[in-house]
């Protein structure tokens, strides 16, 4: 069986039945690992008990690689996974082709920035109204800087009316395609995100919002080369001092 980290009930299903367990780690890992012998296995006992199981213990985890992004010691018999994107999330037909060879990309020379805070933070009731006005603020200062943006907000978007003809509000973009054509990502940090970015080559700027978010965007910063400099070759009409992303070996 392979459950999520988080789903505990589905781990103790696991060991009940005798089927061999590993714990996918969707974000909350480190939270876990850092929880569980304090918190989260005393928590357990009793449920483990009435179940006739042994004391709790967290499943062998497969997280994904490399390892060391995510976790600064890695847990016992982690299994790192190679990621692979859906070929429907990394093709965008009929946008705007923006790479340096491309003709729109010589007649315009704004930068293109995306923004996008992820899908829990917008699904969860206590924090919309936060992350509304996040949304908000980065919006005025991208109006502010001349640049063209798309800003992917979920069911946020019609929350979100852009004055700004160069900031376009949407629920949502297949977001490794986009990612290809942008010179700078906003983002909540989530390790999906995150992970696009490095296959994009995209700089980024870190907004941490829960769980693990503000750690990803920290171990990205210490382990990027320059990330928030960091951008691919310009376009022919704005000479650049940047720094090429490097992403690390």
């Amino acid at each position: 069986m392979i459950a999520e980290c988080s789903d505990l009930g589905a781990h103790l299903a696991a060991r009940v039945l005798r089927l061999p367990v590993w714990a996918a780690d969707n974000g909350l890992g480190p939270v876990l690992l850092d929880l569980w012998d304090t918190d989260i296995a005393p928590a357990l006992a009793a449920l483990y008990k009435r179940h006739e199981q042994d004391t709790p213990v967290l499943p062998p985890m497969l997280t994904p690689a490399p390892l060391p992004w995510f976790h600064g010691t890695p847990p016992p018999a982690a299994r790192a996974v190679r990621r692979t994107v859906a070929a429907f999330r990394t093709a965008a037909p009929g946008w705007p082709d923006r790479s340096p060879s491309s003709p729109a990309s010589a007649a315009s020379s704004r930068r293109l920035v995306y923004v996008s805070l992820g899908t829990l933070t917008t699904a969860m009731p206590g924090l919309r109204g936060v992350v509304g006005r996040v949304y908000r603020e980065v919006m005025a200062a991208l109006s502010a800087t001349g640049c063209d943006a798309i800003v992917s907000a979920g069911d946020l978007a019609p929350d979100l009316p852009s004055a700004d003809p160069r900031i376009t509000v949407v629920d949502h973009v297949p977001q490794p395609a986009l990612l290809r054509r942008v010179d700078l990502f906003v983002t909540h940090g989530g390790r999906a995100s995150l992970l696009d970015a490095v296959q994009g080559a995209t700089p980024v700027r870190g907004l941490g919002v829960l769980a693990d978010q503000p750690d990803n965007a920290a171990a990205s910063a210490a382990r990027w080369t320059s990330p928030r400099h960091a951008t691919r070759p310009p376009p022919p009409s704005r000479p650049s001092s940047a720094t090429p992303a490097t992403p690390p070996p």
